[in-house]
């Protein structure tokens, strides 16, 4: 009986460990229900995981949305080669030309606006200045002959020639031509400030003029160049390298990558998650197609505005990825999953990065 006591409790107790693994991995499991497999992008360090999208990252960008491209991407082209034909203007690309133009124009005429005031100013000031520097002289005689009428009547009061009211009628004089003089050096003074600044606002002004002068011409060089643009005006490469097509939500853009060492990368964020992304945060990337190696990043954006997809509500998160090896990606855009490392980790004074 004792035996059989004993080999029942050894069975629960088997049976209660066995539920506690099974439970643990579970909840594991659960966890990382979207992530890349968990060893390549560590444990301890690991916070939010996203699936994305990993691209070239595009150093020159085409301009223009609706192109025909004569090339296929992910191909090298050099500088200079006709890569596609413009199909048709963005409708609002003319919209935004006139836009540009009347606010570069505005911003002409508030500066040539500024100068005139400035201008103005200046010439009432220096009016006034000379205004002043006369009356200044005329202060100066004034003094001077006051304070020769005082010195007399002192000595005539010494010699008793003259009378105290005389000597206090020149003393009072005097003094008065002190003031006065002393006054107007005062306001030249204070003019001379404003006249400083009026001058500093008017070379400030033209700095703007030539500024705004600048923008209005290209503003005008680009409006006249999409008014007369005709349909099928060739596109050019503008640098050496891969022709790609950027992956971000707003809509497909066209560019050059011209260095492989760099790398974007695309994800969605859950609304629900946003809070646990900021940017500057450093994350671990692995391509699902080659999951051994892990790539470096960091978070370089978030979108403002949500996107509402079938499974809820999303927000993009862009990445600046390193990849040192400098090796171009096998295809254009290449699916991968970014482990963002938490905040509280990359704090930590005694934290190492799981290599």
């Amino acid at each position: 009986m004792k035996l059989n006591r004993w080999m029942a409790l050894l069975l629960m107790a088997s049976v209660g460990a066995a539920l506690f693994v099974w439970s643990h991995a579970q909840t594991r499991t659960h966890m990382s229900v979207n992530a890349a497999p968990v060893q390549p992008l560590g444990d301890e360090d690991t916070g939010l995981v996203l699936p994305g999208t990993v691209f070239p990252m595009i150093t020159k960008p085409i301009a223009g949305r609706n192109l025909n491209l004569a090339v296929p991407l992910n191909v090298w082209v050099k500088q200079g080669d006709v890569i596609g034909t413009l199909q048709s203007l963005d409708p609002g690309d003319r919209e935004r030309a006139w836009q540009e133009l009347e606010e570069a124009r505005s911003g002409e005429q508030r500066a040539e606006d500024e100068i005139r005031r400035a201008e103005e100013e200046l010439s009432t000031l220096q009016t006034q200045v000379s205004s002043m520097d006369r009356e200044e002289a005329a202060a100066d005689t004034a003094k001077f002959d006051a304070e020769r009428e005082f010195e007399r009547q002192d000595a005539m009061l010494r010699c008793g020639l003259t009378s105290r009211l005389d000597y206090n009628a020149a003393a009072a004089a005097r003094d008065s031509s002190e003031a006065a003089t002393y006054s107007i050096r005062s306001e030249l003074a204070d003019s001379t400030i404003v006249i400083d600044e009026w001058q500093v606002k008017a070379l400030e002004a033209k700095t703007t003029l030539r500024e705004a002068t600048m923008r209005r011409n290209a503003a005008e060089a680009v409006f006249q160049r999409i008014q007369g643009s005709p349909r099928g005006e060739p596109v050019i490469a503008p640098a050496d390298g891969i022709l790609v097509a950027s992956g971000g939500a707003a809509g497909a853009g066209f560019g050059i990558a011209s260095d492989s060492r760099q790398l974007c990368a695309h994800a969605m964020v859950r609304q629900a998650d946003l809070m646990a992304v900021r940017v500057g945060q450093g994350a671990r990337i692995v391509l699902d197609a080659d999951p051994e190696e892990i790539l470096r990043g960091t978070v370089s954006a978030i979108s403002e505005d949500p996107i509402d997809l079938s499974e809820g509500t999303f927000y993009e998160v862009t990445f600046v990825v390193e990849n040192p090896a400098g090796n171009w990606l096998s295809s254009p855009a290449m699916h991968a999953h970014m482990a963002v490392i938490p905040e509280a980790v990359e704090r930590h004074p005694n934290h190492r990065p799981t290599p």
